[in-house]
């Protein structure tokens, strides 16, 4: 499951996380691109998608995802190529 942050007049954006046994943590901004943002976004049942890069306030807690990497046709973030759960080298 993933969750954007919140909501702007202009749409969705903010800081992607996703839930993992129970567990809500971040995803690393490394190789994250709009292919990925698209996949996340169609995930949450929404159209188009952009990366924001690392312009988002910093998140705490676990780090999930790093160097996640879609082709844009996956139907979920978990179906990408990406480190493993929690094999992260990212910081907040």
């Amino acid at each position: 499951m993933v969750t954007p942050e919140r909501e702007f007049s202009h749409g969705v954006q903010g800081r992607l996380e996703v839930r993992y046994r129970k567990v809500w943590g971040t995803v690393c901004d490394d190789l994250f691109n709009i292919k990925s943002a698209k996949v996340a976004c169609r995930q949450l049942g929404l159209t188009g998608g952009s990366s924001l890069g690392n312009t988002t306030a910093s998140g705490t807690g676990f780090i999930w995802m790093d160097n996640l990497s879609c082709k844009g046709h996956e139907p979920s973030l978990e179906k990408c190529r990406f480190n493993g759960w929690g094999k992260e080298n990212c910081s907040h």
